[in-house]
């Protein structure tokens, strides 16, 4: 299922993809999972796992750039998501300032690395390349990793070819640990974070 928002000039363009689970019948009919893609963390202990082909979540990709007039600039936005029902529930973002939307092939490739990355901000009067994390909880409260971030930290361990299927050309696995904050500015504090999804579109 594809999933398009568009919004007007200076604010995000969104294109999101939610792909059918990685799957493949083995001799006797049953299914056996090619990859796991999956994201999982602790909220203040308690563990919450988003994985594909489980409780009917599926590993979503997808992109977003925004044109920003006063530094004449675009901001590329590239996720993996883990969504059901087609509703994304927890998003990893590795975001950069690009020459020009859609971006070269090269600007995305360089996006993505192993190894430590700084927390972002996707706020367009606050726009900061790194990372960005929001999470949408079972009572639909969203919490993002846009605050101080002291102590937290976001490593890439592994960025390969997906050779899992043909949905993206990579797959990026990492963990952090991080604070998450709503909109009265109240966090949660996340530990154990860890993830493996599709990323990089062109």
């Amino acid at each position: 299922m594809k999933k398009i928002v568009t919004r007007v000039a200076g604010l995000w363009i969104v294109l999101a993809l939610f792909v059918s689970s990685c799957t493949k019948p083995t001799q006797n009919g049953s299914i056996q999972q090619l990859e796991k893609f999956y994201s999982s963390i602790k909220v203040d202990g308690e563990e919450i796992s988003f994985a594909e082909n489980e409780n009917g979540y599926v590993n979503g990709y997808g992109k977003g750039g925004a044109f920003v007039p006063t530094l004449g600039k675009y901001f590329e936005r590239q996720f993996t998501s883990y969504a059901i029902a087609g509703e994304n529930k927890f998003n990893i973002y590795f975001m950069n300032f690009v020459n020009s939307n859609p971006p070269a092939e090269f600007e995305v490739k360089n996006m993505f690395y192993e190894g430590n990355y700084e927390f972002g901000n996707s706020t367009l009067a606050n726009l900061k390349p790194g990372v960005e994390i929001r999470y949408i909880d079972s009572k639909g409260v969203e919490w993002t990793s846009q605050g101080d971030q002291t102590g937290s930290y976001f490593e890439v361990t592994k960025h390969e070819k997906n050779t899992a299927d043909k949905y993206t050309p990579y797959k990026t696995s990492g963990k952090f640990n991080c604070r998450l904050y709503n909109s009265l500015g109240e966090y949660i504090t996340v530990t154990d974070g860890k993830f493996n999804g599709r990323t990089v579109v062109y």
